[in-house]
């Protein structure tokens, strides 16, 4: 992947790897979920720079894969 302006997050890039895909993502987006859990919990936790940056790898992980791994088709 190429370089960021933040780390990339591995455990986020495992969600990811071609044995989690399945015909309509669904094991991807179970695999999310406790991220995107994470993300609300630091949002109740007021940790905005967490939030922000917890949000954003995820969404570059996501765009990323999205268009190299052509799920798109």
């Amino acid at each position: 992947m190429n370089s960021h302006l933040f780390p990339v997050n591995q455990s986020i890039e495992a969600i990811f790897a071609p044995e989690n895909l399945d015909e309509d993502c669904s094991r991807i987006s179970e695999l999310m979920a406790p991220v995107a859990n994470a993300i609300d919990q630091d949002l109740i936790d007021g940790r905005p720079a967490e939030t922000v940056d917890l949000f954003l790898q995820l969404v570059v992980s996501l765009c990323y894969h999205f268009v190299a791994d052509e799920h798109w088709r």
